[in-house]
């Protein structure tokens, strides 16, 4: 892998890296990161990856290059804006905590006070402001009341505290490093934001996208817009305390009611924008909200905090009217629905043209994730990230392939053209170095009901309990609906004793505590927790999937991916949702075996993975070469052996 990315980067071209569970791809890119003349940055999907690399990673890289680069290697973390106390509105909260109610930002609620007091002493230690090194617990809502965002920041020159700035300062550090690591969302904001000439990242000409398999999810949410009454009612509060008295602020308030009133009928489906109830309900926002901004530019403060808080409010203004003028202009390439929460979104349809156009054709990018391929082929994630619509250079370990299939002579001079002239990107697939064959089995149930009958729910539950028996805890059970895991979460009580932990009852970062301390403790979960769970050691002998992954058949931007393939005359399942279902399955499967020492099984109580459907090799294409029964007698013998090959080994310790 490390060999591959160093020479996509010397011919400048682009590079996707299936890695599975073990090969170490973190080190094999950092190394050719560090090689690398010039600034580099890192893109992952999740901070806690970002830690890993800052942390972690990178000074173990540095350590050992540094007497081959004859320097040190210089190395950097960037998050968005919002992870990084605002020391304006910090100090506006102490002062209004202290009797100067026009000094707030926002009003803090009851039980604040102490909390507002101890992260004002933080900010001004010798700290870098990371809401991940705070060292006490601080509700979002609270740390709300210290941070801000691009939509409201003026910038550090209109800014009274832009000097001390932390936001600044880290922006500082990335610019004297050589490689700067940052997440996926704020690396896409960048995209967007270069093209117009304002990115927010220092110049670079290399960019490592780990986790890449999220990129096209977080390049979508990147490009939207979310509209809602409570955005307008939050910016009616903050102006509020700086125009008094005024019939335009007391507007946004009817404005944000009528937006919420026209968008309520409609939760869970597309609309359209320029429509109707809700047509008009934006533009009387957008009509509220410029006479709210002609309030602020008539006023004119003088005291340094009160300009702050002014050019605070005059920034906020302004991206709501930009976001709801945006949002009454959606185009075809776009797709308008009003959320489950009530919130009116619009997103593209697809990324492919954006990123094509503000990313690849910029610099050289090197892709990776242990989820890239779909069933095997690289070509469809190429096309929907908008490499490029030829087909790739499948790269092996110790061959290279063009067309796919046909063996070639990697010195033949042809083949270097088709390299360096006619082809911007290649493929590599390395497999993982875990013994899959002896160490784990692939389950599936195929004497349940139909997942869409009404009796596999109670079927599929009892199951799950059977087999949460055999391996005696130790289990992740992933559902694909929150219905699901509900019944389930009030079902199992009954059928087991284990401790029974539950994704909605407590945040996640504790409940993954308590999974890894109690070792028969099981972890029931939905989406959130099938990609990113890093589990190794006894506490995980099983993973549970209820269904097979495919989107919602009512998810709008679904829906509006699969018109567009339809469209242009490709077949929309094997576009859109096979894919999707394909990677999150492989995700899901991937939580099981995290070390060389790692056993288990893998149960999936949807029958249709083992029938002969024509979707059904690109699912187990996609797998590791996991062992295959259908037995369940098998399944639990094997766990029953996991269990007790555990406990003699434990014994031997």
């Amino acid at each position: 892998m490390c060999a591959a990315a160093a020479e996509a980067v010397t011919q400048q071209r682009h590079l996707l890296v299936e890695a599975g569970t073990g090969v170490g791809k973190s080190f094999a890119y950092l190394a050719v990161a560090a090689a690398h003349h010039g600034r580099v940055v890192i893109a992952t999907a999740t901070k806690a990856l970002q830690e890993q690399l800052v942390h972690k990673d990178l000074p173990l890289v540095a350590d050992a290059l540094e007497p081959l680069l004859g320097r040190r290697l210089r190395f950097a973390m960037l998050k968005g804006r919002a992870n990084y106390l605002c020391l304006a509105k910090t100090a506006g909260a102490i002062a209004g905590l202290a009797g100067d109610p026009d000094a707030l930002f926002e009003e803090p609620r009851a039980g604040d006070q102490e909390v507002l007091e101890q992260l004002a002493w933080w900010a001004w230690s010798d700290t870098t402001g990371d809401q991940a090194e705070v060292p006490f617990d601080v509700r979002s809502a609270q740390w709300r009341l210290v941070s801000t965002d691009a939509r409201e920041c003026p910038g550090a020159k209109d800014c009274a505290f832009g000097e001390p700035c932390l936001a600044e300062a880290a922006r500082r550090r990335a610019l004297g490093a050589d490689i700067i690591v940052v997440n996926s969302h704020l690396y896409a904001l960048h995209t967007m934001l270069e093209a117009e000439g304002a990115g927010l990242l220092p110049d670079h000409d290399l960019v490592i996208l780990d986790e890449a398999h999220t990129l096209e999810d977080i390049a979508v949410g990147a490009f939207s817009v979310e509209l809602a009454g409570t955005r307008l009612r939050w910016l009616a509060g903050r102006v509020r305390a700086i125009v008094s008295g005024s019939a335009a602020v007391d507007g946004l308030a009817a404005a944000a009611d009528a937006l919420d009133e026209a968008l309520q009928p409609h939760r869970g489906v597309r609309v359209k924008p320029d429509d109707g109830a809700i047509g008009l309900a934006l533009d009387a926002s957008a009509k509220t909200a410029r006479a709210v901004l002609g309030e602020l530019t008539a006023i004119n403060p003088t005291n340094e905090d009160a300009v702050t808080r002014h050019r605070m409010a005059v920034r906020a203004t302004e991206s709501l009217v930009a976001d709801i003028t945006a949002a009454r202009a959606a185009g075809p390439d776009q797709v308008a629905w009003v959320k489950d929460h009530g919130a009116l979104a619009v997103s593209p349809i697809e990324v492919g043209e954006q990123l094509a156009q503000h990313l690849f054709s910029r610099r050289t990018a090197i892709l990776t994730s242990a989820t890239l391929a779909i069933g095997g082929d690289f070509a469809l994630r190429a096309r929907r990230l908008g490499l490029c619509h030829e087909e790739p250079l499948v790269v092996s370990d110790d061959r290279s392939t063009y067309p796919p299939g046909d063996t070639v002579d990697t010195d033949d001079d042809a083949v270097q053209e088709l390299l360096e002239h006619e082809l911007g990107w290649s493929a590599l697939a390395v497999e993982s170095p875990f013994d899959y064959v002896a160490n784990t089995l692939l389950y599936c149930a195929t004497d349940l009901p139909d997942p869409n009958a009404d009796a596999f729910r109670a079927a599929a539950t009892q199951r799950l309990a059977d087999l949460m028996q055999a391996a005696g805890g130790r289990t992740l059970a992933l559902f694909t609906s929150h219905a699901a895991l509900r019944y389930a979460a009030e079902t199992l009580p009954d059928l087991v004793d284990f401790p029974l932990l539950v994704q909605e009852e407590g945040p996640r970062a504790r409940l993954m505590e308590r999974f890894v301390a109690e070792e028969d403790a099981c972890l029931l979960a939905t989406m959130g927790f099938w990609q990113g769970v890093d589990v190794p050691g006894p506490s995980l002998s099983l993973v549970a999937i209820d269904r097979l992954p495919f989107p919602h058949r009512n998810d709008p931007l679904m829906q509006a991916r699969r018109d567009l393939a339809t469209q242009r005359r490709r077949p929309a399942f094997t576009d859109v949702d096979l894919p999707h279902a394909a990677t999150l399955l492989a995700q899901g499967i991937g939580r099981l075996i995290r070390s060389q020492t790692d056993r288990g099984v893998v149960a999936v109580l949807d029958k249709r993975l083992a029938l002969k459907a024509s979707y059904r090799p690109t699912f187990l294409r996609s797998l590791p070469p996991l062992p295959r029964t259908t037995e369940l007698a098998e399944a639990e013998a094997f766990l029953r052996r996991c269990v007790s090959d555990g406990a003699s080994e434990e014994a031997l310790r």
